[in-house]
């Protein structure tokens, strides 16, 4: 059954070549992969809406060369080869157009599968050899583990069962090693198929049950229900009838909702080969009849072949040989050109059995030792040691390349580590400097805020010395001039003679006393003599006489113990509150 269930796994296979140009383009992108299964009426209305976002985004060129990979894959799904092919080309001048090597080489691997259809085969292995080698250097994983899958699926073709082997325990090696759980997947059921082949079930079991889990895992339903379909031909051989039909029903349910009539086909083949194990004949021929029918109508020429040879196997049990021998018949030209190693033995050994029924026994024993001669052959490739051998290898290499990858990964975490290192002390000089210059920023504020006070002090001890020296020429002026100016009059004026020596000297006594008070102004000189409280007493008692004010004072006589400075200090500050008060 491996027909049914690997060669169609690369079109499964999801691409990244965008990388980071937006999540909203690879969601379309992902909904025209879906559709391109055999959605027509989705595919290219998802299709037209990517391209539409593309555009508004200067991605066109790219996008468009994956969805015409997309197109390519749904012509070829429902069996369009023509216009796949011309999709496929499209893709192909478009990626050389961009400079993309990527899509250049996927869109060749695609017609590479079309020349597998038409039977081309001739270059292929030199072809995939070129390409591989292009993948390794350009360290582009994906077409690499597709390279893998398309070459294993060639050599297993071809009966050359070991070297298909070794592509998938390649393939599943790289898979593991760069963490590609998807072909993780793909190559496990490969690999399966290949044990299943050689009767090695437990352990194609094994291979199955891994697929599934990273295929549920990753949730890939598509992925999903192939492999399942391959672990339901263990559970057949292994008369677990209820587990074979749990999986089967679910295969099929599958199948049927997302319209895929080659996995719809493909497992009904597979339930007609159950039936036809368990001896139920006519169960297994109306499931191979219906497989048939969805095989003959989406031309589906090559896996019809394998259906109706179980159908001749079930006719030849049911003893219809004519049935069974026109089948044969029809189909033996275009098995023989196939050169499938498989469908070419299955085709010797019903007509082994065909002749054999008819009684034929010369023509029977011909036709069975070419079956055994290319079972042999094909037994003689690979066995079930073949298989564990070339796993532990690859598991060898594995761990090798695996030492590889921690001997750099250290070498790496070095260079990160005096790089850190490095920025570090970068970032520790770099504060310090920072430090610095606030320092000596600040310190420079600083003096000039000082030197702002400072000056405005200045401005404001001129201003206050302007002051008082005003309020001293005003009062010698208004109060002493004006005094001195009457006694003169006095004194000299004839109209005045009567004035009485009394009043001049009373004049006098006032004049000096004017004095005085200007002088205390100026220098409290009774600070020094009396102390401060006596001082601010005079003070209050002038300003009671002078403004009619009550005023009131209480000083701590500690004050008193005061140097005269500052004692005259603060008179200058009461005095100036005062002054301000009134």
């Amino acid at each position: 059954m491996r027909l049914f269930t690997g060669i169609f796994l690369f079109f499964l296979i999801p691409f990244q070549f965008l990388g980071n140009s937006g999540d909203s383009l690879k969601v379309l992108l992902l909904k025209v992969k879906e559709a391109s299964y055999f959605d027509s009426t989705r595919v290219f209305t998802a299709g037209q809406n990517a391209l539409k976002f593309a555009e508004r985004n200067d991605l066109k060129e790219k996008a468009l060369a994956e969805i015409n990979i997309y197109y390519g894959n749904y012509f070829f799904y429902t069996r369009n080869i023509d216009s796949s092919v011309a999709c496929f080309k499209r893709a192909l001048d478009l990626a050389r157009q961009i400079h993309s090597n990527h899509l250049e080489i996927l869109a060749k691997i695609r017609l590479l599968y079309i020349d597998r259809e038409y039977g081309l085969m001739q270059n292929t292995e030199e072809e995939l050899s070129v390409f591989l080698k292009e993948c390794i250097a350009q360290k582009d994983i994906e077409n690499e583990l597709e390279i893998y899958n398309l070459m294993g699926i060639t050599q297993e073709e071809k009966g050359d069962y070991k070297k298909a082997a070794e592509f998938y325990i390649k393939g599943l090696s790289k898979s593991e090693l760069t963490n590609s759980e998807y072909y993780q997947a793909t190559f496990l059921n490969n690999i399966g198929l290949v044990k299943y082949s050689l009767g090695e079930l437990p352990k194609a079991l094994s291979d199955f049950n891994k697929g599934v889990e990273i295929a549920t895992k990753i949730n890939n339903q598509r992925l999903l229900s192939h492999i399942m379909m391959n672990r339901c031909l263990v559970y057949v051989h292994q008369n677990n009838s209820n587990a074979a039909d749990q999986s089967f029903k679910a295969v099929i349910g599958y199948a049927i909702a997302n319209r895929l009539p080659l996995e719809l086909a493909s497992a009904y083949v597979n339930l007609g080969s159950a039936y036809l194990n368990k001896k139920e004949y006519s169960k297994g021929l109306n499931y191979v009849d219906s497989a048939i029918l969805v095989f003959k109508k989406f031309n589906f020429k090559k896996e019809q072949v394998r259906a109706l040879f179980n159908k001749c196997n079930i006719l030849l049990e049911l003893d219809k040989i004519a049935e069974a021998e026109a089948i044969i018949k029809e189909n033996e030209d275009y098995v023989l050109r196939s050169e499938n190693a498989d469908n070419v033995s299955e085709f010797y050994f019903l007509k082994y059995d065909l002749m054999h029924k008819k009684k034929r026994y010369e023509e029977a024993l011909n036709y069975y030792l070419h079956y055994t001669r290319i079972k042999d052959s094909m037994r003689n490739v690979i066995n079930a040691k073949v298989v564990d051998e070339l796993q532990v290898k690859y598991n060898v290499q594995k761990k090798e390349i695996e030492l590889e990858k921690e001997k750099s990964k250290s070498l790496s975490l070095e260079k990160i580590n005096q790089k850190e290192k490095f920025l570090k002390w970068l970032a520790v000089l770099l504060g310090f400097m920072v430090i610095i210059a606030g320092g000596i920023i600040a310190f420079v504020i600083y003096n000039r805020k000082i030197r702002e006070k400072q000056e405005f002090f200045s401005k404001q001890l001129i201003i206050k010395t302007e002051e008082e020296r005003s309020r001293i020429a005003k009062d010698l002026h208004d109060d002493i001039g004006q005094s001195l100016s009457s006694l003169k009059t006095w004194l000299f004026s004839d109209n005045d003679k009567h004035v009485n020596d009394k009043k001049i000297g009373s004049e006098i006594e006032r004049i000096i006393e004017q004095t005085r008070q200007i002088s205390r102004t100026l220098y409290p000189s009774y600070i020094e003599k009396l102390g401060l409280t006596p001082a601010v007493a005079m003070l209050a008692e002038n300003i009671q006489k002078n403004k009619n004010i009550e005023f009131s004072f209480d000083i701590c006589e500690k004050t008193e113990e005061l140097s005269v400075s500052a004692k005259t200090h603060l008179f200058r500050i009461i005095q100036e509150c005062i002054s301000n008060t009134l």
